[in-house]
């Protein structure tokens, strides 16, 4: 594990420190965990200013708030560098961010005419995949897995917390043609991680957001559709895609609402269902290029939910 990457992306004020199968002097032992999930933290224990991230017996990472470190440590013989690169980077770096006040979202973030699309849904929705396509359309693509989003200059911006691009090796076929450089990205998964330099270029770019597409994952649509939804029902779509260290704090939930509040009365957002046909993936495009110049258009009741 690389601690530069801390360094160079939005953590630089902290340390990252590797115990391999070692433990902090005084931890208590993980606690029992029944059906572990791999692709989230499997237990989360907060201990005063510090928090026990335990990923499903492979890998613990010990978070001091205080001291802006990251401890990893009972590290699992079967847990290889892919795996401790995948929790540090798409699981808790995502949530420090968000205990430290930042709205985090679970989603791709695409810029189309300098402003930001940001794609959300379920896993499995095919996030990554339409964000790639539209990156080989020409769109660029900084990440496929967390964006922070914050006010600026009148209105929101966002970035992605660093960049990445992870798909399954017949989706790399279909949007790359398999001319990409990949590794590993845990080795519980057939996914994995898409080298794409210009990626790495944009990532740390901030760009202002231009609208919010949910996916439904939902395969049976005839045709590409991106239907506006309420600002009330974005928001509620927004908190569950969005990262929480300590979702039991009520204080930091109180105020992670607010803004996500603002947010979804500030940007469009549009349901997306389309089929899931690759031979139509242009005709998605168009309906997501259609739906960006609509919000572009501007709507004085948003503009003003920006500034309220």
């Amino acid at each position: 594990m690389n601690p530069d990457a801390l360094r160079a992306g939005l953590l630089p004020a902290w340390s990252l420190r590797h115990l391999g199968a070692g433990s902090p002097p005084g931890l208590a032992p993980a606690p029992p965990e029944e059906s572990p999930a791999r692709t989230l933290p499997s237990s989360v224990q907060r201990l005063g200013e510090s928090f026990c991230l335990s990923f499903a017996g492979l890998a613990r990472f010990l978070i001091d708030l205080a001291k802006q470190e990251i401890t990893v440590f009972d590290v699992a013989a079967e847990a290889t560098p892919s795996d401790l690169e995948h929790f540090l980077h798409d699981h808790v770096v995502p949530r420090i961010l968000a205990e430290q006040g930042s709205v985090v979202l679970h989603g791709s973030a695409v810029a189309i005419g300098g402003r930001l699309a940001i794609f959300l849904g379920n896993t499995g929705a095919g996030k990554s995949t339409l964000a790639a396509s539209l990156h080989e359309a020409g769109h660029p693509l900084l990440g496929d897995d967390a964006v922070v989003v914050a006010p600026g200059e009148g209105r929101f911006h966002g970035r992605a917390v660093y960049p990445t691009l992870r798909l399954f090796p017949d989706t790399i076929s279909q949007v790359f043609g398999g001319a990409v450089e990949t590794s590993p990205m845990a080795h519980y998964s057939d996914k994995l991680r898409v080298s794409v330099p210009a990626i790495a270029r944009d990532a740390a770019r901030s760009f202002p957001l231009g609208a919010l597409f949910f996916l439904t994952g939902e395969g049976g649509a005839s045709d590409p559709r991106a239907d506006e939804t309420s600002p009330s029902a974005a928001c509620m779509a927004l908190v569950e895609q969005s990262f929480a260290l300590d979702p039991g704090d009520p204080g930091k939930a109180a105020a992670r609402l607010r803004e996500i509040a603002r947010l979804a009365g500030a940007i469009p957002g549009y349901r997306l269902t389309y089929p899931h046909d690759y031979g139509r993936i242009a005709e998605l495009h168009g309906v997501i290029f259609a739906a960006m110049a609509q919000s572009d258009t501007g709507n004085p009741a948003r503009k003003r939910a920006m500034t309220d």
